[in-house]
């Protein structure tokens, strides 16, 4: 997720230190809770992202890059993303 998004996918900023391993604040967030796996496989949503490990939900196109506090509104549904 780092490598793809390089910086929170929401505010556009990026960690000026991320090329010396400095990635602080930011924090992959999953689009689909970890939680909801059975609803992620019932709905057939995974069907053309194959996993190398962990769970079919376990991917990297379920995820993205963003600044902890915002991170935490997302996972309360304050907002979403279209």
């Amino acid at each position: 997720v780092r490598d793809r998004d390089r910086r929170c996918v929401i505010t556009g900023v990026g960690e000026g230190r991320a090329q010396a391993g400095w990635w602080t604040g930011l924090e992959a967030c999953q689009v689909f809770p970890l939680a909801v796996e059975s609803h992620w496989n019932g709905g057939d949503y995974g069907i053309t992202m194959h996993p190398r490990s962990g769970g079919s939900i376990n991917l990297v196109q379920n995820g993205m890059l963003m600044f902890g506090g915002i991170h935490s509104v997302f996972d309360r549904y304050a907002f979403s993303i279209n």
